[in-house]
């Protein structure tokens, strides 16, 4: 996975001058909760786990246009912030770093959908992706858990034109739910609020 985003971000890097009229980036916030139920190894129970995470966002996306208002877009919402966690049942309290790489696949109507959205106030998006979340802290003692997650996600927004604004500028509000893998299996429901550079 490491070496396809790292090849995404190498594209991303080349075909801006050629893309340069459909390279779209906005910035915000991503709120989300990461929960999954864990086992601890001496008692053999069970019980849900999560972490609350707060991440700042930037978002550059390229926009292949496939008609007057809709197009598909390649982008990476990259996100950086901080883990909250307060849980009892495996006696973890605490603030940590945490980040967020996802790499995404949206199609795109409406407003923001082409360089030139005309007289469009309003727009919507929906696509799929794969994301990598990591919380940096130590492990946890009685567990082999790792406060991580990667999979598939879904997601889906709209996008909304500022009133007054000369220069074009949209806010984006979005949902996004991840489906994760390995041992813990980490679920993941979020929001993306985004507003254009």
């Amino acid at each position: 996975m490491k070496k396809l985003l790292v090849l995404f971000f190498l594209y991303l890097i080349v075909a801006l001058p050629s893309y340069s009229q459909s390279f779209f980036q906005s910035a915000g916030i991503s709120p989300s909760v990461m929960y999954a139920t864990l086992a601890r190894a001496s008692t053999r129970s069970q019980d849900r786990f999560s972490t609350t995470n707060i991440h700042f966002t930037y978002f550059p996306r390229i926009n292949l246009p496939i008609g007057d208002y809709t197009s598909f877009s390649f982008g990476a919402p990259l996100g950086i912030g901080a883990a909250f966690i307060d849980n009892q049942f495996m006696a973890v309290k605490g603030t940590f770093l945490t980040y967020d790489i996802p790499v995404v696949l949206d199609y795109n109507f409406g407003f923001k959908s082409n360089p030139n959205s005309g007289d469009d106030t309003f727009g919507y998006y929906f696509g799929v992706g794969f994301s990598s979340t990591k919380v940096v802290m130590d492990s946890i003692s009685d567990t082999r858990f790792k406060n991580s997650s990667s999979g598939m996600l879904l997601r889906s927004g709209l996008r909304l034109s500022i009133p007054n604004s000369n220069s074009q500028k949209g806010i984006s509000l979005g949902l996004f739910y991840k489906f994760g893998m390995g041992e813990e299996k980490f679920k993941t429901l979020g929001a993306n609020i985004l507003i254009d550079l």
